[in-house]
């Protein structure tokens, strides 16, 4: 039994991480836009800024949404939508 499993390269791997990449900037750019106010967030935009750290609940939601996404497709899936 032959095995013809073919690997996507470096390449094909970073365009579908730019896919990915993108399909995030396209929604979080304006709900943070509609929520903050600002297209992108600086120190000054969080709700929590001291010294190093800097947090915001808004962040906090998007980092799970990233997480799910990743996790969620992969699993249910086998690939995101860059893939």
């Amino acid at each position: 039994m032959t095995n013809d499993t073919r690997y996507a390269g470096l390449a094909v791997r970073f365009s579908a991480l730019a896919v990915d990449f993108l399909l995030f900037c396209a929604v979080f750019f304006p709900v943070a836009r509609i929520v903050k106010g600002v297209w992108l967030m600086g120190v000054n935009d969080h709700r929590w800024a001291h010294g190093w750290v800097v947090f915001d609940p808004i962040c906090a939601v998007f980092l799970a949404i990233i997480f799910l996404y990743f996790v969620g497709l992969e699993g249910l899936v086998g690939a995101t939508l860059g893939k």
